[in-house]
């Protein structure tokens, strides 16, 4: 696709753009089959926001030119000024650097923390086909039963057996734990009747039916939960459009591209669009945003599985704030518990690791955004949604309204849930920070000055 058109209108390079997504789908098909699909999300994107402001729709055809010219990243740091859109990208970003600079923020660190967290956790699944091993569990219980009948044992064993029944629900939920120590667990009444027959010196006529007993213990222990090792990897991601437009679609949350019924519910104050704000757009684009993100490392494809929108705010005192705007999570991970810990143990350990060497000794996820407009005259503070446990966390209160340190790409503000928020849930603070990314005054002065010398000499 090469470099943004400069004479071209919008609607002409909207042409330009579908045709070159068309041939790359073609070639796709023939080479690549499951890039269509993503290239297909592409183009369904680029006709949802047909009736988005001009803004949008024009941000969305540079990330994809720049992408397919080889020159995204470039436009975010390194743009020449006779290149409009992308020199305009420059100084955002250059101004963002400059806050975080002033902000006592290693700036590098921040873009460039290449160090991985991975954590194992154990996930419960229960097993399978349970209507056909509770008939094999009723025929042996028919077995034990006619085995038993004639014997001192029978009663005790009958009434064993109903009670096992009555847990059929227990059963196929897994929750039938069975202990080491299981002939009293299982068969109470029957053990209770054997322990006093051998009391009174009549168990050595008594036939015991350990190998019935045994079967059936087996069946029941069929049926319990199957502890399943998993691993589980957070990073922060790559800021490459090519992958990273899809973050949305990787937990199906309210930012996935090109999936006509994904946006989001809620208007935010300033956030200007109808349906589909630019969202993963601007956090590609503002070098003062990152993603965390969390991988199933134990699955055969290693899938990401959710991701944090990360940015900076500052606290009451002017200190920095890593801000957590929401934790999203696919739908099938939201389920287990176990996993659950798991996943938000793992993410939330990289974020402590990667705040400090940033700078940064506080952290908190969203809880509340903005006052929103829910009808005529009627307003309430924006409840955000997090697909992991929260309820263990702590509870903050800022004086001041949340606000993203380093603003916003030609002052448009971005879909942030948190920003004007007033509370959030405390994640980490007094965060140890290593001498080493301490940034003195001095230091900071000059980097400062530094680049007000390049940016002169810019060309």
């Amino acid at each position: 696709m090469g470099k943004p058109k400069k004479y071209l209108s919008l609607k002409e390079r909207k042409k330009i753009v579908l045709n070159d997504l068309l041939e790359s789908k073609e070639k796709a098909v023939k080479n690549i089959p499951e890039d269509a699909y993503w290239i297909d999300l592409m183009i369904e994107h680029m006709r949802l926001l047909e009736n988005e402001p001009g803004y949008i729709q024009e941000l969305y055809l540079q990330v994809i030119t720049r992408t397919f010219g080889n020159i995204f990243k470039k436009s975010l740091s390194n743009s020449s000024a006779d290149d409009e859109y992308g020199w305009a990208m420059t100084q955002h970003n250059e101004k963002v650097q400059v806050e975080f600079i002033l902000a006592g923020i290693n700036f590098q660190k921040w873009l460039n923390y290449g160090v991985e967290e991975r954590i194992e956790a154990i996930e419960y699944k229960v097993s399978k086909d349970k209507d056909t091993r509770w008939q094999v569990l009723q025929f042996d219980f028919d077995c034990l039963l006619r085995l038993s009948e004639n014997t001192p044992l029978y009663g005790s064993i009958r009434k064993d057996c109903i009670e096992i029944q009555k847990k059929k629900a227990l059963i196929f939920s897994g929750g039938y734990v069975i202990p080491q120590e299981w002939s009293g667990f299982i068969f109470p009444k029957y053990h209770l009747a054997f322990k006093y027959l051998k009391s009174v010196k009549l168990n050595g006529s008594v036939e015991a039916f350990d190998t019935a007993r045994n079967r059936i213990k087996l069946i029941l222990d069929s049926f319990s939960k199957v502890p399943v090792k998993k691993e589980f990897m957070a990073r922060l991601w790559r800021r490459e459009p090519e992958v990273d437009l899809f973050q949305g679609n990787s937990s199906d949350c309210c930012i996935a591209i090109g999936e006509k019924e994904k946006y989001p519910a809620v208007h935010l104050p300033g956030v200007v669009c109808r349906k589909y704000p630019a969202g993963i757009l601007n956090y590609l684009t503002d070098l003062g945003i990152q993603v965390a993100e969390v991988y199933d490392m134990s699955s055969e494809n290693k899938p990401q599985i959710g991701q944090c929108w990360l940015y900076v705010s500052l606290d009451d005192d002017g200190k920095p704030i890593l801000m957590a705007d929401s934790f999203d999570l696919y739908s099938k991970y939201r389920a287990s518990e176990s996993q659950l810990a798991g996943i938000r143990e793992c993410m939330f350990n990289f974020l402590k690791k990667y705040a400090a060497q940033c700078g940064i000794s506080k952290i908190v996820l969203g809880k509340d955004g903005p006052l929103v407009r829910i009808k005529k005259d009627h307003h309430r503070m924006h409840e955000i949604h997090n697909d992991v446990p929260v309820a263990d966390l702590m509870m903050v209160n800022f004086r001041m309204p949340i606000e993203k340190l380093g603003g916003f790409f030609l002052g448009r503000p971005y879909f942030l849930e948190t920003r004007g928020g007033m509370n959030a849930y405390l994640v980490a603070e007094n965060l140890p920070i290593p001498p080493s990314e301490k940034l003195g005054v001095e230091e900071a002065e000059g980097m400062l000055a530094l680049m007000q010398i390049l940016r002169m000499y810019k060309v």
